[in-house]
């Protein structure tokens, strides 16, 4: 991990130090600094899938279900028909109780 530290001080804007860290951070399962790296990537390229997915991933296990939903619903705004997206946040939906969300977006899986 210090190295990986050390190669963000050098080079703040390279967001492949950001991956490789809340890679690390999520497998460590230390969600709250794998979404801080997120919250960096996402701020340099907001359209940026693949962190959407992890931050979400990273929201629900500490179960902040409303949060996961908005980065599950920004990925769906991007890809209308991720069905990852579309899977997981029909499960975040169903965590907090508003199952017809989950009717909802059961409806628009395709496999």
């Amino acid at each position: 991990m210090e190295n990986i530290d050390n190669a963000i001080k050098l080079d703040e804007n390279n967001i492949l130090f950001y991956e490789n860290r809340s890679y690390l951070w999520r497998k460590m399962e230390n969600y709250l600094k794998a979404i801080e790296d997120y919250n960096t990537i996402l701020s340099m390229f907001s359209d940026n899938i693949k962190s959407l997915i992890n931050r979400a991933f990273c929201h629900a296990k500490l179960e902040n279900y409303e949060s996961a939903i908005n980065d599950y619903s920004a990925i769906l705004n991007l890809e209308d028909n991720n069905t990852h997206a579309l899977y997981n946040r029909a499960i975040s939906f169903d965590k907090i109780g508003k199952l017809d969300e989950v009717k909802i977006n059961s409806l628009k899986i395709q496999f």
